[in-house]
């Protein structure tokens, strides 16, 4: 059973009889990817605030594939008593490429004084994954930035049950924007809800304001992650398992699996997440900032010069160019910035490897 099915599972179960679990605040968290822009208010008054049953009609179609099974979702939930009433308020969305930036946050009302905070993650544009690397030698991106002033005035304007949720980036702005706001702000929230949500910086799990929130994240990982194991995390995470094999394609929720009304678990991470986990984390550690800076402006940037704007599009981009291309460009750094980008493109080469090879899973 997948989200999909979940919906349906539930779909007569009242929020007052069955209160929102794991699986519901995903179900936000991807919600939160349409574009909702010129329908939803900025306002985070209640009065202004739109039910999603009358917004569907009015959604434009986005026709990226990784959103299809995002409108099934949209379709499913306008169709079922628990999900169709929901409000949505609060919409903020700002991508800038020049300044590597993607941010879009919304806020959904469940019933009376009870809100979920949903922090969209990352997109198919290359600025999105490029931000997402960014985090690993800037102790702040632009988008976390936008995500703890957006957090700060929406938890100043709501009162009650307040929870946060986020898919992939999503996730660490969620966490990121907790451990930032002020202690008595931090005090009005319920839970944080990551899933597959790369880390934090260490110098962000290492403050006290991050430890104030530690105890409320609930962190989601599928058993064989690529973006969930990036950086650094202290929150324990829960191994869900998937219908598919490859880790990026992992990365996609629909193919998480669930058991009645919680995530089926997996006992451990796969080999293949752990050593891409381990090789991440000894190129960040061993790298100074400055030239893991330098790694990603250019690895990006030879991307870009060659017309690759989409992750789609890098995951059909023909190998051997991209390699030849990476060290036709890394002639012109010294040998130390050549190694480092030569060993950056191969992580990245090594995942889309993985990606081309998946195959289904056999049923057992």
């Amino acid at each position: 059973m997948n989200t999909l099915d979940y919906i349906k599972k539930v779909q007569y179960d009242d929020l007052y009889d069955r209160p929102y679990g794991e699986i519901d605040y995903l179900l936000l968290a991807e919600l939160s990817y349409l574009p909702f822009d010129d329908l939803v208010s900025s306002s985070f008054a209640t009065q202004q605030a739109s039910r999603l049953v009358e917004l569907a009609p009015q959604i434009p179609k986005d026709p990226s594939p990784l959103m299809t099974e995002r409108y099934q979702l949209l379709e499913a939930m306008v169709a079922s008593k628990r999900y169709k009433n929901l409000k949505l308020m609060g919409f903020e969305n700002t991508i800038d490429p020049a300044e590597n930036v993607q941010f879009s946050a919304l806020v959904f009302c469940l019933k009376p004084k009870t809100f979920v905070i949903s922090f969209r993650g990352t997109d198919d544009s290359l600025v999105g994954w490029k931000e997402d690397l960014l985090m690993s030698y800037q102790t702040e991106v632009p988008a976390q930035y936008l995500a703890k002033s957006y957090l700060q005035q929406a938890l100043e304007a709501l009162e009650g049950e307040i929870y946060l949720s986020g898919h992939s980036k999503g996730g660490n702005l969620a966490i990121y924007a907790a451990s930032q706001v002020p202690a008595d702000l931090q005090e009005k929230i319920n839970q944080i809800y990551s899933f597959d949500g790369p880390g934090l910086h260490t110098s962000v799990l290492n403050s006290s304001d991050y430890q104030n929130i530690h105890e409320k994240i609930q962190r989601y990982i599928p058993e064989n992650s690529v973006v969930g194991i990036l950086l650094h995390s202290q929150a324990p995470a829960q191994i869900v398992q998937s219908t598919v094999r490859n880790g990026l394609s992992q990365h996609n929720t629909f193919t998480w699996e669930i058991s009645e009304h919680a995530f089926k678990q997996a006992p451990e991470l796969s080999a293949e997440s752990q050593q891409l986990e381990a090789t991440m984390l000894q190129l960040i550690e061993q790298v100074p900032d400055q030239n893991l800076a330098e790694v990603i402006q250019t690895f990006f940037s030879i991307l870009e010069e060659g017309g690759i704007t989409s992750i789609n599009a890098f995951l059909q981009w023909d190998a051997i160019n991209s390699v030849l291309k990476v060290i036709q460009s890394s002639q012109t750094l010294t040998a130390q910035q050549r190694d480092l980008l030569f060993s950056f493109g191969q992580a990245f080469l090594q995942l889309r490897q993985k990606v081309r090879r998946e195959a289904p899973k056999k049923d057992s």
